[in-house]
């Protein structure tokens, strides 16, 4: 199964509470892959905020890759700014498993 969404997307993982948003998002449901377009936003309150004009997450591997005037704050008040961050250990991006 292949979803578009466009005009606003909020995907919410109910075992942690973090959202994802998005101007527009493609689910291949399949593959388990969500790729979010156009102004995304990651927020894990009050751990980090992490922004980005393209996100997608590799939801078996609970995997986040983040691209494009990539911005984050941490709870610490650390900032970060980049082209790309990826997440690749399970324990910074929490696991949503099939709840997204």
């Amino acid at each position: 199964t292949i979803a578009y969404t466009g005009g606003g997307v909020l995907a919410r993982c109910a075992s942690t509470g973090s959202t994802l948003r998005a101007d527009s998002s493609e689910y291949y449901q399949d593959q388990g892959i969500l790729y979010l377009i156009g102004n995304v936003v990651y927020t894990e309150t009050p751990r980090v905020r992490l922004e980005a004009q393209r996100m997608t997450y590799f939801q078996r591997e609970e995997r986040l890759l983040a691209e494009m005037n990539v911005f984050a704050r941490l709870e610490s008040g650390t900032t970060m700014v980049g082209q790309s961050v990826e997440n690749v250990t399970s324990t910074a991006i929490p696991a949503c498993g099939s709840t997204l």
